[in-house]
């Protein structure tokens, strides 16, 4: 007996006369549409926000000079003495913006 003839001939498939009856339609569970929503939504929320993230870095690189750097306005510092010299610095840029400066003194 060979490994790829049948032991039986297979069946004969009856033949159909008239309609076929079907079933009621088989309902699937709410859970996978319910994860499809929230992954396409989560994948929007990172597109939109990689979207914004490669905007501000455009807009950023339109704003150097001739040289490269990045310009801010200018301001005037003077004092009397030989030296400006401050315990702490507080820059302020746009929007919420704020950086620190402490300096230790030698001891």
């Amino acid at each position: 007996m060979s490994f790829f003839t049948p032991a039986q001939p297979p069946p004969a498939i009856p033949a159909v006369s008239g309609p076929i009856a079907v079933g009621p339609p088989v309902r699937t569970d709410g859970r996978r549409r319910l994860a499809l929503l929230v992954s396409g939504a989560v994948a929007l929320f990172l597109a939109i926000l990689l979207l914004a993230a490669g905007s501000a870095t455009l807009w950023g690189l339109t704003k150097r000079d001739h040289a490269g750097y990045f310009t801010t306005g200018t301001h005037t510092l003077s004092t009397s003495t030989y030296a400006l010299a401050s315990e702490s610095i507080d820059i302020e840029g746009p929007g919420n913006l704020l950086v620190r400066f402490s300096f230790n003194r030698p001891k």
